[in-house]
């Protein structure tokens, strides 16, 4: 039997406490991570097309000493192969809105610097706007993603910090530092540092209260026309604090409002001296003496003088003919007619004179009105010269605008002008003359006498077709005495490679007890050499899987077993979560597939593995088991290297070695005590 002594039970007890101290560290460390910024639309959240810089910053109580950046074409991590080999070969961007998002990118950071101490501490946020990506996110245990378009948030650039290790603080804000000490101010110096420390400086006051108690004294006294007295306040400046002091001030306070004075209500009209007058009851307060007034006045208002005399507190009314214009009839148009080249029309209107009172009286005023503006006649620019006869001339298009017949018009002509006449021993050409030279001199009659048309240098690669350098001979003014030969040189296609294309999927056929059928996909394109460019044309056979049979397979169909009346659906069905819906139609899905696949091509047998991997996951055609199989077979190896090549590389990972074997330690001698307790008996021995 085996027996622990004294010194084995405190060894055992010392790693227990190590062991137990480091689990708590861990956790603080864990708790910490949690201060960083996980609101990423705290600045404002981009609209479509646009983009935000979300500043995650670094956990509490960490310090870093290393940043890195992912890479890529226009700062798009799906440009990244280093990002894109972590997703599994698939390219995208990080998913910003996902539960646990800094667990996303901290996780991401962490795979891309190859250092588990890595923080993500910058994210470039943007929108989708005309088209999308994948986002990717982390579940804690594998990388998910989904295929968004349009209005979906996402992160294309990352900056990580690398190097990092936690701090030692004695306080982080000023409540780290309270003594319960309403008349001290705590301060923490240098908060969140290593060189943090708690400072408590006394305060001489708190309130107002503690320097005296507010009242009135003296006697009362008038001040805008209302009683106030003298009222002494004391003060606590700057409560709370170590600059803190008291102090006191006299100000005049109204102890009572004596009121406005105001002006009462006119009541009705009434007639005095056959006109209409109206009255009411004014206040007239104020204060006097250090005591209120309130002095009551009546007034007097003559509110119309009457031509007809009064009666019932309205003057008498006189016969009105008509008020307004509206009470003489309505404004008739007439006919339209020509006057000054634009269209008229006559207007009768109705006009009251004298409108509201007894000498008012109707006419009728006709006036012609604009109807409609004709224009006005116009010419265009004179174009470019021409030879007309042996002449120079040039012409414009002129425009002749009027009213006729009650209508407008527009009367288009041509206004052609000599320009030049050119004499006998002169000809016109190309809009003007040019004097026949008594023996001329003719350089060309033809391009073909300047030089043979033909392809020069070495092909090369535009719009992914083999072009050339073409150079073209050209005969200028040809058989004229100013005839001269010219050469131009321009890429010119040579062989069109032709357009990626998928072939339509056979016929049905069984393999293993399931529907599959197969296509073969053709990536065309235009590669260069050293020397040279060509037309490539790289096939690749697309298998993929139409239908789960519940029994057997025959003759490309799904068939049931005799024995089989269950006819239980099979459990293994395509994940939704990161697959395309099924639930379309099969010619959609077909188009679809074919779109992704024709992407997915790769000129690189080396890469088929990987594009067997991108073509089950993105058609949705197989299992999600299917497709974590080959993805994880393709990641383990790479992530199991890149993993022990950066653990081994620093300091803290052979500390974190050294920490996980005593933790293995400590639970072994734990697991030995429960099997194996210490009793008296075994104590005394």
């Amino acid at each position: 039997m085996i027996k622990m002594n004294t010194s084995s039970r405190q060894i055992s007890r010392i790693i227990s406490l190590i062991s137990l101290g480091l689990l708590i560290g861990i956790f603080l460390i864990s708790f910490v991570s949690a201060a960083q910024n996980s609101d990423v639309c705290k600045t404002g959240c981009p609209g479509n097309c646009g983009g935000s810089d979300w500043n995650i910053g670094l956990p509490d109580g960490v310090t870093c000493t290393g940043s890195v950046t992912t890479a890529g074409s226009g700062a798009a991590m799906e440009n990244d192969l280093k990002a894109t080999l972590i997703f599994g070969g698939i390219s995208g961007r990080l998913e910003p809105e996902s539960p646990g998002s800094l667990a996303t990118f901290n996780k991401f950071c962490q795979l891309y610097t190859g250092d588990s101490s890595a923080y993500a501490t910058y994210g470039r946020v943007h929108r989708y706007c005309g088209g999308g990506n994948n986002n990717f996110w982390w579940d804690g245990s594998q990388w998910n993603f989904k295929a968004y378009t349009a209005g979906k948030l996402n992160v294309q650039q990352v900056t990580c910090a690398t190097n990092c290790k936690p701090i030692n603080v004695v306080c982080k804000s000023d409540s780290d530092c309270n003594d319960n000490n309403p008349n001290s101010e705590d301060k923490c110096l240098n908060p969140g540092t290593a060189q943090s420390s708690c400072q408590h400086n006394p305060i001489v006051c708190l309130s107002d209260s503690q320097c005296g108690i507010n009242a009135f004294f003296g006697n009362n006294f008038c001040q805008n026309n209302n009683i106030f007295q003298n009222f002494i306040t004391y003060h606590c400046n700057n409560p709370g604090q170590t600059n803190s002091f008291c102090s006191n001030s006299v100000s005049p306070d109204q102890k009572q409002d004596c009121g406005t004075s105001s002006e009462g209500n006119f009541g009705a009209d009434y007639c005095k001296n056959n006109n209409v007058y109206k009255s009411r009851t004014n206040h007239n307060k104020g204060c006097l003496s250090g005591a209120c007034f309130d002095n009551a006045v009546t007034e007097e208002q003559l509110a119309e003088t009457c031509a007809n005399g009064c009666s019932n507190g309205q003057c008498s009314t006189p016969v009105i003919n008509c008020s307004s214009n509206s009470d003489c009839g309505t404004d008739i148009f007439g006919d339209n007619f020509c006057q000054d080249n634009d269209i008229f029309k006559l207007l009768s209107r109705k006009i009251c004179v004298n409108s509201g009172t007894p000498q008012s009286f109707c006419i009728t005023s006709i006036v012609p009105q604009l109807s409609q503006d004709c224009g006005e006649n116009s010419c265009d620019n004179f174009g470019a010269n021409y030879c007309k006869n042996n002449n120079v001339y040039k012409s414009r298009t002129c425009n002749d605008k009027g009213c006729s017949n009650n209508l407008c018009f527009n009367n288009q002509k041509t206004d052609e002008q000599l320009v030049q006449t050119c004499c006998s021993s002169q000809v016109c050409s190309n809009g003007q003359c040019i004097t026949i030279p008594p023996t001329p001199q003719i350089n060309c009659t033809s391009d073909s006498q300047c030089g043979t048309n033909i392809f020069t240098g070495n092909n090369f690669c535009q719009n992914n077709n083999v072009f050339g350098n073409f150079i073209t001979y050209t005969c200028i003014n040809p058989g004229t005495a100013n005839s001269h030969c010219s050469s131009s040189t321009a890429a010119q296609l040579k062989q069109g490679c032709g357009n990626s294309s998928c072939s339509s999927f056979g016929a049905n056929y069984c393999k293993g007890k399931d529907v599959y059928h197969s296509q073969t996909c053709y990536n065309k394109g235009c590669s260069t050499s050293l020397t040279n460019s060509t037309c490539f044309n790289n096939s690749v056979l697309n298998e993929t899987l139409v239908k789960q049979c519940s029994d057997t397979c025959s003759n490309g169909k799904c068939t049931a077993s005799p024995d089989d009346g269950d006819r239980r659906a099979r459990p293994n069905q395509p994940s939704e979560d990161i697959r395309y819906d099924k639930r379309a139609s099969d010619k959609n899905n077909e188009t679809e597939i074919n779109q992704e696949q024709t992407i997915k091509l790769s000129t690189n047998q080396e890469n088929n593995e990987e594009n067997i991997i991108s073509t089950i996951i993105l058609t949705g055609e197989t299992s999600s088991t299917q497709a974590d199989l080959l993805l994880a077979s393709k990641q383990s190896s790479s992530s199991f290297q890149s993993f022990f090549k950066s653990f081994f590389s620093s300091i803290w990972s052979w500390i974190i070695l050294v920490i996980i074997i005593i933790l293995i330690i400590a639970l072994i001698v734990f697991i030995f005590r429960i099997i194996n307790p210490i009793t008296p008996d075994k104590r005394r021995k």
